[in-house]
């Protein structure tokens, strides 16, 4: 099975139009939300698009070409550290996580310290 370029993490308005985006670029996506609903929904409404839908983190995580490139958009904050920490065991070094929730331009480096030693760039 092939794997994907790019996954988005966040199935809310900004992360799923992002997914439709890049897709609309010639990438397959892999998507993810924490609630299955939310990832059904968007595949649902897109049919034909290639979007990938994954419904655990680790299955998500292993669907990616690697050096894993993920982009999150998720809610800033705890919902950031959560997200993060989940994907951390399955991330090898020279993964990419691209944060792209509302945040101050502090929080990166926050993220960044709270990541090492085990990952990975943030951009």
């Amino acid at each position: 099975m092939s794997k994907q370029q790019i996954g988005v993490v966040g199935m809310a308005v900004m992360g799923r139009n992002l997914a439709l985006n890049i897709e609309s670029r010639g990438y397959t996506v892999s998507v993810f939300n924490r609630s299955r609903e939310k990832t059904e929904e968007v595949i649902a409404e897109n049919p034909g698009k290639k979007l990938v839908p994954y419904y655990t983190v680790q299955e998500f995580v292993e669907s990616l070409e690697t050096p894993r490139r993920i982009l999150l958009m998720v809610k800033a904050g705890s919902g950031t550290d959560s997200a993060i920490d989940s994907l951390k065991p399955y991330l090898d070094k020279g993964d990419i996580i691209i944060d792209g929730g509302n945040t101050s331009s502090k929080t990166p480096s926050v993220v960044t310290v709270n990541c090492l030693p085990k990952v990975l760039t943030l951009s």
